[in-house]
């Protein structure tokens, strides 16, 4: 896999300047910018996404977990999450509970490891300690079609208009 470092030596340039030519840099001249971007397609050259998320200090990655992504509401929902993300330059993890505590704490801090800048909950309990935690952690975070029940309620909270909250089934 080439380095950037590979790119600079083939085009002849800095490492300073393949970073402002891919960052789009207006300070780069043609012909310099014409060099870099030919070294890079003959090099197959492809951004080191964790050097570009340090540098820029977001990941560009929301999570989402979800109870059960069989539900249709459920697939309906993160279609359109997806849909809002990819159009403002944002990936979504999605991740599914399937009404497990224990998986859902599981989720979280597998989103918690790999930075996401924020996080969506469309789960049945929104009173868990994995939940408290996340929202104790800073981490911005959206209850869709929930009402929080943490301490720090003062997270958002998308409701439906077309239907009432789904409420867990008493099992």
């Amino acid at each position: 896999m080439a380095s950037i470092r590979d790119v600079a030596r083939l085009a002849q340039v800095s490492t300073a300047t393949v970073v402002r030519v891919l960052n789009g840099g207006a300070t780069v001249s043609p012909a310099r910018t014409e060099r870099v971007m030919k070294a890079v397609a003959e090099l197959d050259y492809v951004t080191n996404g964790v050097a570009a998320s340090l540098s820029r200090g977001s990941t560009r990655l929301l999570g989402l977990l979800v109870s059960d992504i069989a539900n249709p509401f459920t697939a309906q929902v993160a279609r359109g999450l997806e849909d809002e993300a990819v159009r403002h330059g944002y990936q979504v993890l999605i991740a599914s509970s399937d009404f497990d505590r224990e998986r859902e704490a599981a989720m979280l801090a597998s989103f918690a490891r790999r930075t996401v800048d924020a996080v969506a909950l469309l789960s049945a309990d929104g009173a868990t300690e994995s939940v408290s935690r996340l929202v104790r952690s800073g981490m911005p975070t959206v209850f869709v079609d929930r009402r929080p029940r943490t301490r720090r309620p003062s997270r958002s909270c998308a409701r439906t208009p077309s239907r009432p909250p789904a409420r867990p089934s008493a099992t």
